[in-house]
């Protein structure tokens, strides 16, 4: 169905850079950083803010 992707250590390298460079709360910089290393191109959430682009990760909101 959908492939397991274990979040490395090089993940939380990610993780402070997107936390830094976009303010995001730590979840959300630790979710995007995790889906970048599993290869996601496409985020839905309504949460994050909606046609933003995270270095190639775009995020869409679902209800807009």
């Amino acid at each position: 169905m959908f492939p397991l992707v274990i979040p490395a250590a090089h993940t939380l390298e990610g993780y402070f850079e997107l936390h830094s460079r976009f303010s995001l709360s730590h979840w959300d910089a630790m979710l995007l950083a995790a889906c970048k290393e599993a290869g996601v191109n496409t985020l839905y959430s309504e949460e994050l803010d909606a046609g933003t682009n995270y270095d190639g990760l775009a995020v869409v909101n679902p209800f807009v």
